[in-house]
């Protein structure tokens, strides 16, 4: 900093160390502001909200997540096995549509229920869903007004199988971040 016309000011500045042209008072009050500056800090990061990806890492989500899924799936099967159901609601929606966003929820569900690598829990979900398409047309077997299809638990398996590598592509993104 330097004053043009003010030969004294600008001798005295280049020759002063740094740390003593600060008034003592002026240090003092930096300090304070520097102390409170600190503590806005630390309060702002304690009362952020917490990422996405530390929500999704918390175990209580992943219990929850896989416990949901499981309720969902059995109500999948209870509501197949009503009288007329399946046939009411096919009016709004094809089997395929249906078989792909509900195994697609599962999915991502049981994906994110799970424990371990990404990897991990691809498979898993896969298998799982795998298991849960096989029982669902299994159980539609015993009922004379539904019919199990090969084709059903194909689609089953596929939307399954999609929404995992989706999730597995994020998860090795978010994780390795």
């Amino acid at each position: 900093m330097r004053i043009n016309g003010c030969a004294q000011f600008n001798e005295y500045f280049d020759s002063t160390p740094f740390l003593y042209r600060i008034p003592p008072k002026a240090m003092k009050t930096a300090a304070r502001c520097a102390t409170r500056l600190r503590a806005c800090e630390y309060h702002s990061t304690m009362t952020k909200k917490p990422r996405a990806s530390t929500i999704l890492l918390d175990s209580r989500f992943q219990h929850s997540c896989y416990g949901t899924a499981m309720t969902l799936f059995l109500a999948i099967v209870v509501m197949g096995s009503i009288p007329g159901a399946r046939h009411n609601l096919g009016q709004y929606a094809s089997g395929l549509v249906l078989h792909s966003t509900a195994y697609a929820i599962l999915g991502a569900l049981i994906f994110l229920g799970s424990r371990g690598s990404a990897s991990r829990r691809a498979i898993c979900a896969v298998i799982t869903i795998a298991m849960m398409g096989a029982t669902d047309e299994y159980v539609q077997s015993f009922w004379s007004y539904r019919t199990a299809a090969l084709g059903d638990w194909m689609v089953d398996v596929a939307s399954g199988g999609v929404i995992s590598t989706v999730l597995w592509k994020l998860w090795s993104r978010m994780t390795a971040n």
